[in-house]
């Protein structure tokens, strides 16, 4: 099992170095010589989450992450993100931050939802794990 955690651990910090770049469960698998269906059970069985998942929460923290620093247009965070669409890139945002990027570029700090040790949560609680992060006053996110 050990061996598996150095390989997730591995497999994390290159989607980390990769994240504007085609990632995907196939072409992660390849690299490291794991069958897709292993790989997949080993990630979600480290992580807590699909590596789909994964990625597209690691996504929408750079994103967060770009909305709070840069100016950067939303629509071209967006595609970075690996959105076709801004409509599409604002509903995942949403459901993770509980606000429109552009109300979350107008906050001065940029707070990121996915840590190293996070653990996805089940997809009976997909888009409910942000409350349990933040709660809502006045349009500002505080960390609860």
């Amino acid at each position: 099992m050990k061996a598996n955690t150095i390989v997730i651990t591995e497999i994390q910090d290159y989607i980390d170095k990769h994240l504007e770049e085609e990632l995907n469960l196939n072409c992660i698998a390849e690299k490291v010589g794991y069958s897709k269906y292993h790989l997949s059970r080993i990630f979600a069985k480290e992580v807590g989450c699909t590596m789909h998942q994964y990625i597209k929460n690691k996504r929408l923290d750079h994103a967060a992450n770009c909305l709070a620093k840069t100016q950067m247009p939303i629509v071209e965070i967006a595609f970075r993100s690996g959105y076709d669409s801004q409509q599409a890139f604002t509903y995942a945002f949403k459901q993770i931050y509980l606000v429109s990027p552009q109300i979350y570029r107008k906050r001065t700090t940029f707070e990121a939802r996915m840590l190293r040790n996070y653990r996805c949560k089940s997809n009976a609680n997909r888009g409910i794990h942000a409350r349990s992060f933040a709660t809502f006053f006045d349009g500002e996110v505080k960390v609860a």
